[in-house]
């Protein structure tokens, strides 16, 4: 049964296969920022509703973030860009190979990029907004 927490496990899942590189992509967001760079997912926003036959269908924004420990501006920029087509390509990857069945996801997206903050720690990096959908029934 698709579930929202099945659903970010498996996109943490593809990140974890499908990325090398990334130092920590925990199951849940960490308190404190550990090595670096870093990947969370969890879930921004969202809606249901009630289709025929009982069948519920979830909307939800997804949040994926990566963290980038600041400590030589311009390289550690340079080492966030690196990310800029690889986060999105693994979630469209997975979601081809079935990796992330629980998950239909929206053929657009968007980010942000720039100066971020985690347990206290500046760092730069990406919050991409990913549109996913699930089928509850």
């Amino acid at each position: 049964m698709a579930s929202l927490l099945n659903a970010i496990i498996q996109i943490q899942t593809a990140f974890v296969t499908n990325i090398p590189g990334l130092a920590q992509v925990p199951e849940m967001p960490p308190e404190d920022a550990g090595a670096f760079p870093f990947l969370v997912t969890f879930p921004q926003t969202g809606t249901h509703s009630w289709r025929a036959a009982g069948q519920r269908v979830d909307m939800h924004t997804i949040a994926i973030e990566l963290h980038v420990g600041r400590k030589d501006l311009p390289l550690d920029i340079r080492k966030a860009l690196h990310y800029a087509e690889l986060i999105p390509g693994a979630l469209k990857t997975a979601e081809i190979a079935g990796e992330v069945s629980d998950v239909m996801l929206f053929e657009e997206g968007n980010y942000l990029f720039g100066p971020m903050l985690w347990g206290g720690v500046e760092t730069v990096g990406f919050h991409w907004n990913q549109p996913i959908r699930l089928n509850i029934t």
